[in-house]
Order: structure tokens, then C-alpha cells, then sequence
């Protein structure tokens, strides 16, 4: 069992207390981009607009890499698809987070996300058999 010690030590904020985003920005910027053809990187600015635009249901909470968590807890790291898969089915809300490629914010208190690497592994992945 990993101490909440461990665990609150591979936690990132709130480091702010006010809004991170602007919702209304988030989805004019989107429109704009169906506009814009030009950009090389288009397709990436959407994705990271994307996930700025999940997280804002979840910007008070703290972000969580899957690395630290999984690695204080001495487990393999899962995918993030069956960590979602599993905090969602437990009624949680999950949402990437444009701040790193294995980082996510969630709802679920320290006592889920103890044990979540472990449970993780044994959850199929949508699409896989």
C-alpha cells in the first residue's frame, strides 16, 4: 500500500485558485481554425485546444502524472485509455491534460488513484481484445 505521503508528493497543484482557461477563447480559437488552412502545425494546435477544452470541467483539480503514481506504487505503467476506462466506470470524471503526454486531472481522491496502476493493468482497453 503506498502512503498518501508518497502519493501527494507526484501531485501538481492547484497552483492557481482562479479560472486557467477561458472556455469562450478555447472555442473561438477552434472555430478559427477551421478557417485557417496554413498552419503546419494545425493539427497539433487542435489537439492541444482539444484537451485545454476537456480539462476545464477539471482545472480545480490537481494533475497527476501516471508515471510518478505507478512508480510509487512499484507497479507497470497502463495505458491512460484504461485508466479512464476505470475511473470513469467508478463514476469519476477524467480528462487528459496538455501539460504532459501521461498526465491527467480527476475527481477521484487520493485513495482511488493508491491503487490505481494496479487495477489499470487488468482493464481492457476499448478497441482491444
Amino acid at each position: 500500500m503506498v502512503r498518501l505521503t508518497e502519493l501527494h508528493d507526484n501531485c501538481y497543484g492547484p497552483l492557481w485558485r482562479g479560472p486557467l482557461y477561458d472556455q469562450e477563447l478555447v472555442d473561438r480559437a477552434l472555430k478559427l481554425l477551421d478557417k485557417v488552412q496554413t498552419l503546419e502545425s494545425l493539427e497539433r494546435l487542435r489537439r492541444v485546444l482539444g484537451v485545454v477544452r476537456q480539462e476545464l470541467s477539471l482545472q480545480n483539480y490537481f494533475h497527476q502524472r501516471l508515471d510518478h503514481l505507478c512508480s510509487a506504487q512499484r507497479h507497470n505503467m497502463p495505458s491512460l485509455e484504461s485508466v479512464k476506462k476505470l475511473l470513469t466506470d467508478l463514476g469519476f470524471s477524467f480528462s487528459r491534460t496538455h501539460l504532459s503526454d501521461v498526465g491527467f486531472r480527476t475527481d477521484a481522491p487520493p485513495e482511488v488513484l493508491s491503487r490505481i496502476c494496479g487495477e489499470a493493468l487488468s482493464v481492457a482497453e476499448p478497441g482491444r481484445s
